[in-house]
């Protein structure tokens, strides 16, 4: 199976890598869970491999210890939550059993394994779904317990504020551990995306090193982020891949294209015709200029300069053959005419084409010829504006393409709404700095603003305090040029 006919392999389906720093948390967690009472609690963004961790953790206790991976979904009440970890724990449980009943089998489950100087763990995925009655229900099962080491003990994975709200809740005698699940580093985002496509593709690994780099920047480290752009680029790649090869050219270098070898064709025609009236065919000067290889090409008649190119001599007479002959310089000119233009960047060119028959002569010296009121004096070629790097792009969005690739720049604030930004940035202080790039997020359109452009990630996030109040609010973060780039190709591959 062709590469281009495989569906998309970045959908999280294969296991997550366990990173180094995972690995550390994960131990540390453990441990306390163990030997020590509290309750523990891991603060991850969504997306960021709680569910995966959870499951790590869970294969990493030993068999009379661990209790499996607990995740219930969001809104159910509570009398249901206890239903459900009273029966991950093996506690039987009576039909229309009250909160306070399940409470107290809890409590005696948990008292029958101190008696037994065991201890069991239970890990709860996705906690902060826990409204506040059941977290403080939950949570009353540990106050007042003296021996620590063995009994029931809680790992609770939620989104940040999990241990905010704990605090909330004035526990007595009952102390909560947080930690944060650290983000994936460069090379854990790179085999995370390497063994996700093993696992679900064939062929080789579709991104080069700079474009992981690009993805995990964007990203944050957070693995489901980085799939989710994987796969973006993916779908770009593969549309690509099947869209027909004159679609992929631009459209001015197809125009550019084809009256060149329009110009050809009418050059050799007009000269075999005056060749059978027997006059001197004149040349034909065609001008050719190019800018830079993204630029539009432009094709004009014009005298300014000339450059003679002699085909070859070829002895016939016949009209067939002279029409093979130029047949055949078509599909020279439509082959090399690529090259023709890349080549013609700088300069203006007039091409001559001569019949086979015509020798070719030795220009004479001429006098020179005196000015007068009607002779045509060749006006030199008007500068072209060197345009964006990709067409259509806004003035904003050309800036940001120009910075350096390797620089940061801080995202103040996003939105689907572009008017709202365009307000946004009219009405702050420093919106000579500010810049608004279009972008796409869940196949629609998305407005990004960012400020600034700085050397380095410190430098990025030193600036942060300097924001003005309103931006502050909103969270600004540092943000690589590489990834912001990669989100305006991606935009326009996306929006023709």
């Amino acid at each position: 199976m062709s590469q281009s006919a495989q569906p998309n392999p970045f959908f999280g389906g294969a296991a997550f890598v366990m990173p180094v720093t995972w690995q550390g948390v994960m131990k540390q967690v453990l441990h306390l869970a163990e030997f020590s009472g509290g309750l523990q609690v891991i603060d991850g963004a969504r997306g960021a491999g709680k569910t995966v961790f959870a499951h790590h953790m869970a294969s990493a206790l030993p068999e009379d210890v661990g209790c499996g991976v607990l995740a219930l979904p969001p809104g159910l009440p509570t009398a249901q939550v206890f239903d459900c970890l009273l029966t991950s724990l093996g506690i039987d449980v009576q039909d229309g059993q009250s909160i306070g009943q399940s409470i107290i089998s809890l409590r005696q489950f948990d008292a029958n394994l101190k008696r037994e100087q065991s201890r069991k763990i239970l890990i709860i995925d996705d906690a902060h779904h826990f409204d506040d009655q059941a977290l403080a229900a939950l949570a009353s099962v540990f106050q007042g317990s003296q021996d620590t080491e063995v009994g029931l003990a809680l790992i609770f994975l939620a989104e940040p504020g999990m241990a905010q709200r704990l605090d909330a809740l004035h526990l007595v005698d009952v102390e909560v551990r947080d930690c944060v699940l650290p983000p994936m580093g460069e090379d854990d985002i790179q085999q995370l995306l390497e063994e996700e496509f093993q696992a679900n593709a064939e062929g080789d690994f579709p991104f080069d090193e700079e474009t992981v780099e690009a993805i995990h920047a964007e990203a944050g480290g957070v693995p489901q982020d980085a799939l989710r752009i994987a796969s973006a680029l993916w779908d770009q790649s593969q549309a690509k891949k099947a869209m027909p090869i004159w679609k992929k050219l631009p459209v001015w270098h197809l125009a550019a294209i084809a009256a060149l070898v329009l110009a050809l064709i009418w050059g050799l025609i007009s000269g075999f015709g005056r060749e059978e009236a027997g006059e001197e065919p004149e040349p034909l000067k065609v001008a050719v200029s190019s800018s830079q290889a993204t630029s539009s090409s432009q094709i004009t008649m014009s005298s300014s300069s000339e450059v003679q190119v002699s085909s070859e001599v070829v002895e016939s007479s016949a009209a067939p053959e002279l029409i093979s002959s130029s047949a055949s310089s078509v599909a020279e000119a439509i082959s090399s005419s690529a090259e023709i233009l890349s080549q013609a960047q700088s300069s203006t060119a007039n091409v001559v084409v001569k019949t086979p028959e015509q020798p070719v002569k030795a220009k004479e010296p001429q006098a020179p010829k005196s000015t007068t009121p009607a002779s045509v004096v060749a006006e030199p070629p008007k500068p072209v504006r060197e345009p964006a790097l990709i067409d259509g792009l806004t003035e904003d969005e050309e800036k940001l393409m120009k910075l350096p690739q390797r620089g940061f720049v801080l995202q103040v604030l996003a939105a689907n709404a572009r008017e709202s930004l365009e307000r946004f940035v009219s009405e702050q202080p420093n919106r000579q700095n500010l810049r608004i790039y279009r972008s796409i997020r869940s196949g629609k359109s998305w407005f990004v603003v960012v400020e600034g452009y700085y050397a380095d990630k410190d430098s990025a996030v030193a600036a942060i305090s300097n924001l003005p109040n309103s931006q502050l609010k909103a969270g600004p973060w540092p943000k690589s040029v590489a990834a912001v780039k990669l989100e305006i190709a991606a935009f326009k591959q996306q929006t023709p």
